[in-house]
Parts: C-alpha cells; structure tokens; sequence
C-alpha cells in the first residue's frame, strides 16, 4: 500500500556533515524520518554524524568499511538486515554497494538499489553487478547520467531511476549563515571578489579556473580565488604552486574537504563548476544557489538540466578558459545581472530541485522497488 511505512537502509561509506554528499544523505534520511518511515544510515565511525543522525530520528550504524569485501562489515549489515525486516537497501558507492550486496545476500530478501552519480562510463564490473536480478533499481541523480547508463549496459530502462538531487534547506539558507566568518577564516582581503570551486580532481577543472580568473584579473583586478575539497597538506601545497606558476601567488586560498561548505558557499561572490568529464549535476552548484549566489559551470552532463544559461547562471563550453574568464568577470562586474540569476537559481533550488521533491521521487522509487515493480523508473518533472 502506499501509505505504509518502509524500513530503509542507507549505506554510506563516506558521510561526513563536511561533504555536500553526506549533507543530502541526512537531509533525505530526516525527511524520510518525517513522512513516517524508520531509516537507518550506514557509514564509517563518526560522532559528528552520530550525533546528527539521534537528533533527527535516524539510527546510526558505524561499520570500518576499510574495502568492499571486509567480512566485519557484510555481517554486521547482514544481521540489522535480518533483523530488522529491512525493505530497501540503498547503497552509495562503490565501498557500500560491495557491502551491502553481501549483506542483503546474507541476510535475506529486501530491495537493493544503488546510486550513479557520475556521467563517465561505468566499469565492465559494475554493469554485470548492476545488471543482476539482485540490484533492484540504479538511481541516476539527473537525465544525462541515466542515458549514459542505458547507452553503455544492457539494464532495462525500467530499472534505471532518476533522483534529483537537492540542497538541505536546514543547511543551505542564506538568513542562517554568517558569510563574514568563513572569509575571515581564509583571510579573504575585505575588498576582494571571492570565486569559489569545490572539488579537486583534475577532471573538476580546477587548473582551468585558475587559467580563467589569471585572465579575468586584468579586467577585474581584485579577485581571490578559494579551491575547496583537498584530501592532503601535500595536495594544498602542490596547488598553490600551481597557482603561483599561473600568476596567482596570494590570490588562491586551497583548502581542504573539512571546511564548513555552507560556510565557504555563503562567502563567495560566484561559484563554479568547471568540470570538462564525468560530472553529474555539480556537488556544489545547488546549495550555492539555495543560498542566493550567482553560478557559473560547464554545459555539461546534468549542469544542463539545473541551470538554465542567461536565466538562472552562465553556462559556458567545457575547458574554454577564454569563455570562462568571460562570464566570471561579467558575473562580478554586472551587480545587477548576478543579483537576478541568483535570484532565479534559488527560485529552482526551492522549487522543482527542492527537498520535498527530491523526497516524493525517492519514495515512489523505493515503494516500487521493494512491490517488484520492474516499471518504476521515475523522471523528476518540471525541471
């Protein structure tokens, strides 16, 4: 029936409060919560999101998860799965979804389903596993993603699902976050222009935007550029060197992925992503405009389907530094434009890309799912 309650869950190796990814993880288990359900989240020890998971209803289960075939951590699963009557097992990632295949295998019937979020082809291994009678549903986080899905694997279209994704309101709400503090943390000058990237995989175009605000200085002289999403001291050291090699000395804070990210957000003047492959929907492009700041990214994968270019930001062609430069420089030099981009980018955070939708999609997947119903993908309207 559709009105009775699921026990959901949720497998997260890595679900840090610190990680766009581990926020929408909590912000979907509490809605869930909220609408009547019993959820529990998986991940590797942390108190942080312990804590986080007790204030809001949702049990919390530490695992090590050191790799996907650790034994510890299949049994553990195993048992809560059979302990619990589990009805869906939604694993995200690699690590999580070895692990909970094993322990759905191990602890009896219940629908398992797993996230892509990545628009590169996935590996020969994982389609064979996502194309078992196991795995129920593949959730795709936007359209792009799914079409790869469907062009690279013989899945049936009826077992690949999109789930937009969205920005926790609890988090991302511009009258609850102090951007003064975060800039005075990175030691941002008082009258610089802050531009912000988050995610440092070289394929997350970084090094590109470091191409682009060099040349846009010459038009916007005071520009200061933070690169969020580090994973070393070693990683910020070689970035800044880069940085000094492009003509940017001074003018780039890197920092790494434990920083407050509504903080760092709130702080900028533009945000962008600059992926040139295997983005989904850019991590930080929805909480960036759920907080009212004007976006720039690549027309690229599921950036497509959130922004609409000249209306709610500035898409520009993948690993065009020229273009890039451009649209960054206009974003800080027409006040009025970013005001009204911004504007109708939080309009679509709060509206088709909000919570609540996100939570209506993710429920008809998973009731589906757990019927064995072979027709439930779910496309995200109005988007």
């Amino acid at each position: 029936m559709q009105d009775t309650p699921l026990t959901v869950l949720t497998v997260m190796a890595n679900a840090s409060l610190r990680s766009f990814r581990g926020r929408l993880g909590l912000a979907t288990a509490r809605g869930l919560v909220r609408r009547g359900h019993t959820v529990m989240l998986a991940s590797r020890p942390d108190l942080e999101l312990a804590a986080a998971c007790a204030e809001v209803g949702v049990a919390h289960l530490a695992l090590p998860m050191p790799h996907g075939l650790d034994p510890g951590s299949v049994g553990r699963l195993a048992r809560l799965v059979r302990g619990q009557a589990v009805d869906v097992v939604h694993a995200h990632g690699a690590v999580a979804h070895s692990v909970a295949t094993g322990g759905v295998l191990l602890g009896g019937p219940c629908a398992l389903l797993v996230d892509r979020e990545s628009s590169f082809r996935p590996s020969w291994p994982l389609r064979l596993a996502w194309a078992s009678r196991r795995v129920r549903r593949v959730i795709a986080d936007c359209d792009a993603v799914r079409r790869v899905l469907l062009a690279s694997s013989r899945l049936d279209p009826g077992k690949v699902a999109v789930v937009p994704p969205a920005a926790d309101p609890a988090v991302f709400d511009a009258s609850r976050v102090e951007p003064g503090i975060a800039r005075r943390h990175l030691a941002v000058p008082p009258a610089a222009r802050l531009v912000g990237l988050f995610g440092m995989r070289a394929w997350q175009g970084w090094k590109e935007l470091l191409q682009a605000v060099a040349m846009a200085r010459h038009e916007i002289g005071d520009i200061h550029l933070v690169l969020a999403g580090c994973t070393s001291r070693r990683q910020v050291a070689a970035v800044l060197q880069v940085a000094a090699e492009t003509g940017l000395a001074g003018a780039v804070t890197a920092v790494r992925s434990d920083h407050d990210p509504a903080g760092l957000l709130a702080a900028c003047d533009v945000v962008v992503d600059a992926s040139w492959a295997g983005t989904s929907v850019g991590a930080a492009l929805l909480p960036a405009m759920a907080l009212g700041r004007p976006v720039a990214a690549t027309a690229l994968a599921g950036n497509v389907e959130l922004v609409a270019d000249g209306e709610s930001g500035i898409l520009v062609p993948p690993r065009d530094t020229a273009t890039l430069a451009a649209a960054v420089a206009r974003l800080l030099r027409d006040g009025e434009l970013a005001a009204r981009l911004a504007a109708a980018g939080h309009e679509r955070a709060v509206g088709p890309f909000s919570l609540e939708r996100r939570l209506d999609a993710v429920e008809a997947v998973y009731r589906a799912a757990a019927a064995g119903d072979d027709n439930g993908a779910v496309t995200p309207a109005d988007t």
